[in-house]
């Protein structure tokens, strides 16, 4: 996955944690949040928004 699409989570792009153990945790969500992304139709994510 590239560092480009891990970026677009602002959290990912601006998190600074000093445990290196934390930053790879949000890392980890945000790498798993983009390969789901496609496979979510619209209709699922205003399931889950509400």
């Amino acid at each position: 996955m590239r560092i480009n699409r891990l970026q677009r989570h602002r959290v990912v792009a601006t998190r600074y944690d000093r445990p290196a153990v934390r930053y790879e945790a949000t890392v980890l969500v945000a790498a798993i949040n983009e390969s789901l992304w496609p496979a979510l139709s619209q209709q699922a994510l205003d399931l889950v928004a509400a």
